[in-house]
């Protein structure tokens, strides 16, 4: 038995040897063909993010596009994963593509829009009792989405510009989604809140008598939508070609109407560098 055991041994690891020469590789190359694909839109009045994911993972297992799709709801979470491991697909504000995006790699190549327009407006709601101007928002506070580590400079350019206020006066409370300001002002937490009109109106459209009793003050700039970028070395053209194609084939309708309603938007168009 003593004799007999080192020869099991070699063919063992013979074995063991065939196996990493022979199946690994394979299973190493379709790991690699697998795309991480993540998504951050706090002005969205899609809330169900658990309801999405469901829907875009079972859209891209029938496509045949080997992608994992995983959305955020906090800045936080989405920029240490990205430090982490970065996706090879991203849909994010135009913001943090300005911001952040464009160092890490990131270059867009798909804009979504919604009744012809790629661009949408948010409006400063308060309160009718409140008696608040826009001139006495100092020192109060205001619940909105996140715009970025310097959020308080685009507030004042796209809310504020020519006025004598500044963000930097305002208790700028910031909160996950764009629903979240709303009800927050509803229900007497803040005394202003700055919501994509999108999320205004469907709340409106659903329940009037919980936006009953509110005001809006100002309408901002326009604020372009949402890009969907892809990673520099991370995409093979030919997988580039076809995620284009995926969202932009109108002759095909390769995108789900369904996942369109949930995110609001009714077409997507390739950006021309």
């Amino acid at each position: 038995m003593s004799r007999q055991f080192p020869i099991q041994m070699k063919h063992a690891a013979l074995l063991v040897l065939f196996m990493a020469c022979f199946l690994f590789p394979r299973m190493s190359g379709a790991a690699s063909s697998r795309h991480e694909f993540y998504y951050f839109n706090p002005d969205s009045p899609q809330s169900n993010l658990g309801s999405l994911k469901r829907e875009m993972d079972a859209f891209f297992s029938q496509s045949k596009f080997a992608v994992s799709f995983q959305p955020f709801i906090h800045l936080i979470d989405l920029e240490r994963k990205i430090k982490d491991s970065g996706p090879s697909f991203l849909i994010v504000p135009q913001w943090y593509i300005d911001d952040f995006g464009r160092a890490n790699g990131f270059e867009p190549i798909i804009t979504p829009a919604f009744k012809g327009a790629v661009t949408y407006n948010k409006t400063l709601l308060i309160s009718k009792d409140s008696g608040i101007g826009v001139k006495d928002l100092r020192n109060r506070s205001l619940a909105m989405t996140s715009m970025g580590h310097e959020g308080e400079k685009k507030i004042n350019t796209l809310l504020f510009p020519g006025m004598n206020l500044k963000a930097e006066t305002i208790n700028l409370v910031i909160v996950p989604k764009d629903t979240d300001a709303l009800f927050a002002l509803a229900l007497g937490q803040v005394d202003a809140a700055l919501v994509n009109k999108e999320s205004f109106d469907r709340i409106n459209s659903l329940n009037q008598k919980i936006l009953q009793p509110l005001i809006s003050l100002i309408d901002s700039e326009d604020i372009p939508m949402p890009v969907l970028c892809y990673r520099k070395g991370a995409v093979s053209e030919e997988d580039l070609k076809i995620l284009i194609g995926i969202f932009t084939d109108k002759e095909n309708i390769l995108f789900p109407k369904k996942i369109m309603e949930m995110l609001n938007i009714d077409e997507w168009r390739k950006i021309q560098n």
